[in-house]
Parts: structure tokens; C-alpha cells; sequence
């Protein structure tokens, strides 16, 4: 991967925080077509830098495999598939990124990206915390939208939702509860207070429910994958 590859995946990058609210002045270039984005973060204050670099490491490695066989032979709309990348920021946390163009086959896609980072999870440790979201916005949060407690409604809810150890949880609304959560508060939240996270029985229904996830990978096979 060169230079201008890590630098086109950096900038993109940025568009995994969702604005916090509407009086939060967006000068981050959206693409020109929707596109799916997410994030895993290992984010564990009692590991020093280079033990999370190589558990990043590793997750990274098993994300491929996860995906390896979609990207291979899923008629993706934009023919090129999930790409993955790893930020190395000097001033915070490495994380693996990802991005995927659904612009052709928007419902399906997404929905099947949500699946294959939820086996993910399952698999990761309880350091290990992934966000998703289009350049559009909360799409998970939009599906559930006549579900949603008042607290995480627009914009309340931006940054909130994650996926820890294979389930869907809130950042809970005492932290900043007239908005939704900045990047350095999410980080430090989790970082030190993941343990107060919590589930929502509806919320988690309904994404189960719209992904297909409990037939997943069946719902997803098409003649032309192998499983």
C-alpha cells in the first residue's frame, strides 16, 4: 500500500465520528457516494502501546480471514469490497479502519458488513470495541429509529452505539445527554468506564431482526460463494 493509499484511508477515517450535534460546524469531505465505514479499537489502559499494537494486530488478521471469502466472490456493487486499512496516529490510538462503497446495493451491503463485524467481536476480548456508520450518518440507529429510547434520538445518540464482545451497546446518556459523544470522550469512556455500558432488548431486536443476523451467514450466500 503507498503513500497516497494511507493518506486517502486516513482522511476517510475521519468521517467515523458522526457530529455530535447540528451546531457542529462539518468540514470533513463527505465522498461523493455512500459509503459505509468502521472502526475497531483496542483501547485497554492497563497495556502498554506495543502489547495493543500487536493485539491490533492480530485482529486485524483475523478480520481478513472473516472477509477474506466475501470479498473474493460477494457481487459487491463497487466490484472492490470491504478495504481495510490501520491508522498509526502519533497523536492517539491506532485503530484498524474499514470502508466499503454501497452506493448500488445500500440495504443489503450494510447489513452484511454488520454481520461479519458482529462474528468479529464475538471473537475479540473485552478490549476490543468497533463502531460503524455511513457517510450519511447512524445507520443503525436511523433502522431503529421507532424503537429508540428519547435519550439516544437525533443527535443524542451519534457515537454511542458500539459492538463489544458480539453485542450492540449504548455509551449511556449522563455522558453529555443533550448531545451526542466527541472522539476523545468515546475513547476515554470506554477506555476506563466500558464496564457501565448497556444494552438496549429492543434496540438489539431490531437489528438482529433487519440484518438477518440470526441466519447469517445463510441469508447472505449467493450461488457464486463458497462457505
Amino acid at each position: 500500500m503507498g503513500k497516497e493509499d494511507l493518506k486517502e484511508i486516513d482522511s476517510a477515517s475521519k468521517q467515523l465520528w458522526v457530529n455530535e450535534s447540528d451546531a457542529y460546524l462539518d468540514v470533513v469531505e463527505k465522498p461523493d457516494e455512500t459509503t459505509l465505514f468502521f472502526g475497531i479499537f483496542y483501547l485497554d489502559k492497563w497495556h502498554d502501546d506495543d502489547e495493543g499494537k500487536q493485539k491490533l494486530e492480530k485482529a486485524r488478521v483475523q478480520l481478513m480471514e472473516l472477509i477474506g471469502i466475501w470479498n473474493l466472490s460477494y457481487p459487491w456493487g463497487n466490484y472492490k469490497g470491504i478495504e481495510i486499512g490501520t491508522i498509526w496516529d502519533s497523536d492517539e490510538k491506532p485503530f484498524i479502519f474499514g470502508s466499503l462503497c454501497v452506493e448500488r446495493h445500500q440495504e443489503a451491503e450494510e447489513r452484511l458488513v454488520v454481520c461479519l463485524l458482529q462474528k468479529l467481536s464475538e471473537q475479540l476480548d473485552s478490549s476490543f470495541f468497533i463502531k460503524t456508520c455511513t457517510s450519511e450518518g447512524e445507520f443503525l440507529l436511523m433502522e431503529c429509529h421507532d424503537v429508540l429510547p428519547s435519550e439516544y434520538q437525533y443527535p443524542m445518540g451519534n457515537n454511542r452505539l458500539w459492538l463489544h464482545q458480539g453485542k450492540f451497546k449504548f455509551i449511556p446518556s449522563d455522558l453529555a445527554p443533550h448531545r451526542g459523544v466527541r472522539k476523545q470522550e468515546a475513547q476515554r469512556f470506554l477506555t476506563n468506564e466500558y464496564f457501565k455500558l448497556s444494552e438496549n432488548p429492543n434496540v438489539t431486536e431490531r437489528i438482529k431482526k433487519v440484518t438477518g443476523m440470526a441466519q447469517f451467514p445463510r441469508s447472505y450466500v449467493v450461488e457464486n460463494l463458497v462457505s
